[in-house]
C-alpha cells in the first residue's frame, strides 16, 4: 500500500497529512505551512527537509474524495487507519457524529458509548487522537462548556470552534 505525504491548506490553516492508499492515518493542524513540516517530520522522525523531499505534490485522487467526503461530513470509520485501544477508537468513532458547530462533553460522550463513568477516559481517549480536525476531538469540551486540553493548543481549539459556530450560523 502507497503511502503519501500532504501540507494542505484549509480555512487558512495547515493540515499535515498521512495517507496510506485510501485511508487518513494520520493529521495534524498548524497556524503555517512551515509549522505543518515539522508536525510531519516529528510523526515520521525525520527532518523537516527529508518532509519536503517525501511530501506529494500532485493532486491525489483519494484526498480529494476523502476531503470532500469530509465536507458532506459522510467520514466513517472506514476512511481511518486508527492506531489505538477498542475504547479510543469508539471515542474517535462517536466524534464523528459530533455536527460542526456543536460541542458535547465528555461526559456526554462517555453516556453516548453507554459507559457514564469512563468520562476521564473519554478525555484521554480525545487527547490521543492523532488525526486533527477530521476527526473533531475539538469539539468535546468540559461539563460546565469550557474549553480544556487540545493537543494543538487552546487557542487553536477554540479558533476551530468559532470558525465552525460562525459557517452553521450562515
Amino acid at each position: 500500500m502507497k503511502t503519501n505525504y500532504f501540507i494542505y491548506s484549509v480555512q487558512g490553516l495547515y493540515l499535515a497529512l498521512e495517507l496510506q492508499g485510501q485511508q487518513l492515518s494520520y493529521a495534524a493542524l498548524a497556524q503555517t505551512p512551515e509549522a505543518a513540516q515539522h508536525l510531519l517530520a516529528e510523526h515520521l522522525a525525520c527532518s523537516p527537509t527529508a518532509v519536503r523531499e517525501r511530501l506529494t505534490t500532485e493532486p491525489d485522487p483519494n484526498l480529494l474524495a476523502l476531503l470532500k467526503r469530509w465536507q458532506q461530513q459522510q467520514l466513517t470509520a472506514a476512511d481511518f487507519i486508527w492506531q489505538g485501544s477498542a475504547f479510543q477508537q469508539q471515542v474517535w468513532q462517536a466524534l464523528l457524529s459530533i455536527p460542526p458547530g456543536e460541542t458535547r462533553s465528555y461526559q456526554e460522550l462517555a453516556v453516548q458509548l453507554q459507559r457514564p463513568r469512563a468520562y476521564r477516559a473519554v478525555a484521554n481517549a480525545c487527547g490521543a487522537n492523532s488525526i486533527a480536525w477530521l476527526v473533531p476531538c475539538h469539539r468535546v469540551v468540559r461539563s460546565d462548556g469550557s474549553l480544556s486540553g487540545y493537543r494543538w493548543g487552546i487557542a487553536l481549539k477554540q479558533q476551530l470552534l468559532a470558525k465552525e459556530a460562525a459557517a452553521r450560523a450562515k
